[in-house]
């Protein structure tokens, strides 16, 4: 049933994001401590709801309303039909399912508001429903409470726990990019053939991880701060220098970055934070960090 249910949910998402054009993204959050999370709990749930009707229920979408409509359906005929001993366990069942069902399939309302369903991420309501109906057809009371049992735990520890150790090792990995940024950016102005309007170039992102990682969540990344591409190391370091430093860093374009990468000026380098591991080539500023590159 696993199998079959993450089958189907990587096929639907594969589909929607063809039609859609959405391409697929790592979430690299833990952007709030659990204390925050939990503050704005009220608020966010009733975002998870509004945002649940606003995806299935509003807009001229003929195939949305259909789909709303069919999968409505399938809880009513799923209450009403079957033995006369179960009705009373599966209105029980579809209460609660309709209840908590915004919940479970826009939970990152909750985890990390501002975040919104689309008909990417809604594909998780259809495995749902496939779910429930299967658990409430096949488990016995028994089981129902003893999964409930286990999910209490797990929430337990995954949410409370390993989530204020994902901020911590959010925060951590922040003050690191800041330090070693801040860094760069003095060393390069003490360069003596530096100029204010040259272009800077890492060679790979700032790569570290944080003392707080192994006890994290999964969502967090030992060099979350940019990704792990060149487009990625470029736009986000960019953006930190403005955002975090108040200064304007362009950086170089792929071509250039090329043209570093294979000087022999580049390659003699040393690796930061050693003296002799920033220099200017060929107008630009150049930051070695290692031996890694990007397919460019």
């Amino acid at each position: 049933l696993v199998i079959v249910a993450v089958v189907l949910y990587y096929v639907l998402t594969k589909v929607l994001l063809g039609i859609t054009g959405i391409q697929m993204a790592s979430y690299k959050g833990a952007n709030n401590s659990i204390w925050t999370i939990v503050g704005s709990a009220w608020s966010s749930i009733l975002t998870a709801y509004k945002d649940f009707i606003r995806i299935l229920f509003t807009g001229s979408s003929t195939t949305r309303n259909i789909v709303s409509l069919a999968l409505l359906a399938m809880i009513v005929c799923y209450s009403i039909f079957g033995k006369k001993q179960e009705k009373v366990k599966r209105a029980v069942l579809v209460g609660f399912g309709i209840v908590l069902m915004p919940i479970f399939v826009n939970i990152m309302d909750i985890i990390a508001p501002g975040t919104t369903i689309n008909w990417v991420t809604g594909a998780g309501l259809l495995v749902f429903y496939v779910l429930a109906i299967v658990i409430g057809s096949l488990l016995t009371i028994q089981v129902l409470y003893a999964l409930f049992g286990v999910a209490v735990v797990v929430l337990a520890r995954g949410f409370l726990l390993s989530n204020m150790n994902s901020f911590y090792a959010r925060e951590d990995t922040y003050k690191n990019f800041y330090a070693v940024s801040s860094d760069i950016l003095a060393r390069a102005h003490s360069l003596k053939d530096y100029k204010r309007e040259m272009k800077f170039c890492y060679n790979d992102i700032v790569r570290y991880k944080s003392r707080f990682l192994g006890a994290s969540n999964g969502f967090i990344a030992k060099d979350n701060e940019t990704w792990n591409n060149f487009e990625g190391m470029r736009d986000g370091t960019q953006n930190f220098y403005k955002r975090y430093l108040g200064t304007k860093v362009e950086f170089c374009n792929k071509d250039e970055y090329k043209k570093v990468i294979n000087s022999e000026t580049f390659k003699e380098m040393v690796n930061y934070p050693e003296e002799g591991s920033i220099k200017v080539i060929d107008g630009i500023v150049v930051v070695k960090f290692n031996n890694n590159v990007f397919k460019v």
